[in-house]
């Protein structure tokens, strides 16, 4: 078989049609980059929402955000 290996323009328009591709395929390292894309985007959205909420609130979701973060 032959595999494409120029970079992969990952981002949210992107992302579902990649990941899709990637896993029909098994390519472990391409499904392993959309993971860690959209840990990421989690991480971004809730820290802005962490910003903006109320003290206890933000614990609450701080620790969902670890508990995310550990277990996958």
């Amino acid at each position: 078989g032959f595999i494409h290996t120029s970079p992969l323009d990952l981002n949210q328009d992107t992302l579902q049609a990649i990941l899709d591709i990637a896993q029909r395929l098994q390519v472990q390292n391409v499904r392993n980059m959309c993971q860690a894309f959209l840990k990421f985007a989690i991480v971004e959205q809730c820290s802005s929402m962490i910003c903006n909420s109320k003290q206890s609130a933000k614990l609450r979701l701080l620790n969902f955000i670890v508990f995310i973060l550990v277990t996958n």
